[in-house]
């Protein structure tokens, strides 16, 4: 009976293991480092690739902050939150946000980008930007 009870455990253990490893990081990156000027762009990247997304500050100020809103996961998987471009606990210079992303399946995703007041009940975006981006193998 106990011999049952280590071997449970054991899976269980191993299970537990198998569900906390991670995907590798990228080992080539796709920097894209968006423009007012340039609202939408095109990428394409290889299953593998990183994509490391640059944001201006939002038009609308310090009232408004940037979030993903559009994103095939099957896709692109988020890496990282959004932070300042630098890792200082402002925004980086000129107010820059920072978000990577990891191409781990073929395919096209929509990645879009929206400033928004998150104190808002109702948030119209003051600022937007989209990137298409096809992954394949």
């Amino acid at each position: 009976m106990s011999l049952l009870l280590n071997l449970a455990v054991a899976a269980g253990l191993l299970l537990g293991a198998s569900c906390s490893l991670s995907l590798d990081q990228p080992k080539t990156w796709t920097p894209v480092k968006l423009k007012p000027a340039e609202r939408a762009v095109t990428v394409k990247l290889k299953i593998g690739q990183g994509l490391k997304v640059t944001l201006p500050a939002p038009q609308g100020g310090a009232a408004f902050t940037w979030q993903v809103v559009s994103n095939s996961v099957d896709v692109l998987d988020q890496l990282t939150p959004l932070y300042p471009t630098k890792g200082a606990p402002e925004p980086g210079p000129n107010g820059e946000i920072t978000v990577s992303f990891s191409a781990i399946d073929e395919g096209k995703s929509l990645l879009r980008f929206a400033a928004l007041q998150p104190a808002a009940v109702l948030s119209e975006p003051t600022d937007y930007y989209e990137i298409t981006v096809t992954v394949r193998p």
